[in-house]
């Protein structure tokens, strides 16, 4: 994976189900948070790389949410395919059964919501994890920090990682990109969710949660 998450990376797991698509934009993007609302930015401007990705690290260790470090070039490849095609839907392996959830993108922020709480409140719906990625260090450090605060406690740290994992794999993966996200986006009717599934499967993905 091109994201170094800060906690032990999760194998990604798929079943089959299908689902409707839903075209919408949730009103919920909080205000941008800053790298500074976290941590003492000039203090880190003072660090080698090595020891910001540490730091970085160990800030979110014992806390419910993810971080990973991404390399700017990695970045600068995804936001405008975000921007291009900011919706899609990635399946959540749960016990018994597989949960869709919706993802939408705007400038450095991901939300992920439920598909069925969506579908049910739409642009209302509260999301479950709100992704933030950080610059401030990208010039400097060769660095793009990333946080995705969880907001509930029925999804844990690898639920949220085996998801972003899932989304980044096809926003850059350029074949993936052009098969699913963009015809999600913009030719919804010939959305294939079964597709989704079965590229994922070609990739070797586990189907064992």
């Amino acid at each position: 994976f091109l994201f170094m998450f800060g906690l032990r990376s999760c194998p990604l797991v798929f079943g089959r189900l299908s689902c409707g698509h839903v075209v919408g934009v949730c009103k919920r993007f909080a205000s941008a948070t800053k790298l500074d609302d976290y941590v003492k930015l000039d203090l880190l401007e003072k660090e080698d790389p090595k020891t910001v990705k540490k730091i970085w690290v160990e800030y979110h260790r014992n806390q419910h949410c993810v971080s990973a470090i991404i390399e700017p070039k990695v970045f600068n490849e995804l936001v405008p395919r975000t921007n291009e095609s900011p919706l899609f839907v990635v399946p959540l392996p749960r016990k018994e059964h597989y949960e869709t959830m919706y993802v939408q993108c705007r400038g450095n922020s991901w939300l992920i919501t439920p598909l069925h709480d969506f579908q049910k409140d739409g642009e209302l719906a509260k999301p479950v994890i709100n992704v933030q990625f950080f610059t401030e260090l990208a010039n400097s450090k060769d660095l793009v920090l990333m946080r995705g605060d969880i907001h509930t406690e029925q999804l844990s740290v690898q639920h949220a990682q085996t998801l972003i994992n899932q989304i980044q794999i096809f926003y850059l993966n350029e074949e993936l990109y052009k098969q699913h996200i963009k015809v999600f986006n913009y030719s919804p009717q010939n959305f294939d969710y079964n597709g989704v599934i079965q590229s994922l499967e070609s990739l070797g993905v586990s189907k064992k949660e």
